[in-house]
């Protein structure tokens, strides 16, 4: 990724090299590439926490903002009709990426936290063994956390609340006894209610 970002530099330092005496279509370009670049961000993302991965969406989109309003406020007196038209499409495209991205990075800072994606509920003495399986075998497929409650499960009072709020799927492993279980009902009846 390191190449990626020598490369955007590489071309940010050449549009005015190439484009000369453009002021507006130089600030254009520069806008151009930097979106450009923070799609592939935002695909690849590069970075280990969402939070940094965020954030440097952030910080171009503010870039591109400065650039952007730069252009509008600036005398560019050579600037065509068709140069204008597309710099207005670019900056209500940039502005339409920025509220996209806050409203992602918000659903995602206020999903509870831990949130686990899977949530095992089953029978101890019945089907341990398999539930710990099927556990080792979601993670190792999906890549996602998945929740055991010999695991993660410190106070039992909060259980409900675990599966009412903070997992994504509720997976059910029948057995003879499955449903028998006071708490393995609550879960589902919990999980069916929310």
């Amino acid at each position: 990724f390191g190449l990626v970002t020598l490369g955007r530099g590489l071309l940010v330092c050449l549009v005015p090299v190439v484009v000369r005496d453009e002021g507006a279509a130089q600030i254009l370009a520069i806008a151009i590439i930097l979106l450009g670049f923070q799609i592939s961000v935002r695909f690849i993302q590069p970075w280990s926490s969402n939070f940094c991965n965020g954030l440097d969406g952030f910080l171009a989109a503010l870039m591109i903002l400065i650039l952007l309003c730069v252009q509008m406020s600036g005398n560019f007196d050579n600037t065509d009709e068709l140069l204008s038209i597309g710099g207005m499409i670019f900056f209500i495209a940039a502005v339409l990426a920025i509220a996209f991205s806050i409203v992602v990075n918000l659903q995602w800072f206020l999903r509870p936290h831990p949130f686990w994606s899977y949530f095992i509920c089953h029978h101890k003495s019945d089907a341990g063994a398999q539930a710990r399986y099927l556990q080792l075998t979601f993670v190792q497929m999906t890549g996602k956390n998945c929740f055991i409650d010999s695991d993660h499960l410190a106070n039992l009072d909060t259980l409900f609340d675990i599966v009412r709020s903070k997992i994504g799927h509720l997976v059910v492993y029948l057995s003879s006894d499955t449903l028998k279980r006071p708490w393995c009902a609550g879960e589902v009846t919990v999980a069916y209610l929310s």
